[in-house]
């Protein structure tokens, strides 16, 4: 079933178990017996039949919202479950002990008010979930990035520098150290990695022109090892 036909499909489904548990209520009790605990007894049924519909629907994020989504998913569920049982069960010990409305008006908001408090500490959760990923995903970008350049930088080399094999060791040294890299957060690693990138992409530039002297070549790949041993103090936080 595509995208399409899959919404209106489930969209008439939910409307009819809407209306299953609506009549239902008005099938099963008695017109005298239909006061405003009748009715608080209707709403909170279709509050607990749609929260949880509409809950397990969502049950298959998609891979674009997994990381987000999964991460509240559990508190999300659990606010859920709690609800869901408070809620019928107020509504059944009203049923049994003949408990005033207003008590039971009382107990049913108050575990609405838990449940809302749920959803809200469910999706805080979810959008720092999210802005961690956004953050490691920038990280590994960069990683990724210095990788690149200096794979362009050693095919370079060996087409344009002579007697390369000093300048091509310590290219590879800045490889490894690379992969060693733990990502970290913190304003400083970003901006060491930043600083990385821009020495290696305007060395990759001096030895495309030509033009360039193997001491200047070393004279950055030199200070590239310290930055990249500078940006090693840094680990994830």
């Amino acid at each position: 079933m595509d995208e399409k036909t899959y919404k209106p499909v489930m969209a008439v489904l939910i409307a009819f178990g809407e209306i299953l548990i609506v009549s239902g209520f008005y099938i099963l009790v008695p017109t005298d017996l239909r006061g405003n605990v009748f009715f608080l007894n209707i709403i909170v049924v279709s509050i607990v039949y749609l929260v949880n519909v509409f809950s397990f629907l969502d049950f298959f994020p998609s891979i674009s919202e997994i990381d987000r989504t999964v991460a509240g998913l559990g508190i999300k569920w659990f606010f859920i479950i709690v609800y869901s049982i408070f809620a019928l069960a107020i509504l059944l010990i009203g049923l049994v002990t003949i408990l005033p409305f207003k008590y039971q008006l009382v107990l049913q908001l108050f575990a609405l008010f838990v449940l809302l408090g749920g959803l809200v500490i469910s999706t805080r959760s979810s959008d720092k979930a999210q802005k961690l990923a956004d953050q490691q995903g920038e990280e590994r970008n960069r990683k990724q990035q210095i990788n690149d350049i200096l794979l362009r930088l050693s095919l370079d080399i060996k087409r344009k520098v002579p007697e390369n094999e000093q300048e091509l060791n310590l290219t590879e040294k800045l490889k490894e150290k690379n992969r060693m890299l733990t990502i970290s957060n913190q304003l400083m690693a970003q901006e060491l990695e930043n600083e990385i990138i821009n020495e290696l992409s305007n060395l990759n530039r001096i030895v495309l022109t030509n033009d360039q002297n193997n001491g200047k070549i070393l004279e950055v790949l030199n200070r590239c090892q310290i930055l990249f041993d500078q940006r090693k103090q840094f680990y994830t936080n």
